[in-house]
């Protein structure tokens, strides 16, 4: 696609049930989309979002996007929003490709250090007696 006098490239990366992965190749720039959501790309570090993205659908493992050459300001509230908008959508791939999102592992490693204590404890009350 041409945008404001430059070609810029947008490839769809991985698609899952209800998530896809695309990547703006003009400033190399990846994003992880749910259903429904869209983000803002600046391609050209002016300070100025010029491309937005929406997934509109995910039919027979194909996605179909909305396109829009937009110009809004790059500000901290939506810089915040796009980080909150990827995190959430990234959890939904993982959960879709069978993961578990990385902030439940740290449960997990809780339990097996809990364990690991208690038989040291236990074994260690054996040899004192």
């Amino acid at each position: 696609m041409t945008l404001r006098g430059r070609i810029h490239q947008l490839g769809v990366k991985e698609v899952t049930s209800s998530t896809v992965k695309i990547e703006v190749r003009s400033d190399p720039q990846e994003a992880t989309l749910s259903v429904g959501d869209e983000r803002k790309f600046d391609v050209d570090g002016d300070g100025t979002y010029d491309l937005m993205v929406l997934l509109n659908s995910i039919i027979g493992g194909k996605a179909d996007l909305s396109i829009s050459s937009i110009e809004e300001d790059v500000t901290e509230g939506t810089v915040g929003e796009q980080e909150e908008a990827e995190e959430g959508a990234q959890e939904q791939s993982a959960e879709d490709q069978g993961l578990e999102p990385e902030g439940n592992n740290l449960w997990i490693w809780i339990v097996v250090v809990l364990v690991i204590l208690a038989a040291v404890g236990f074994g260690a009350s054996k040899l004192k007696k």
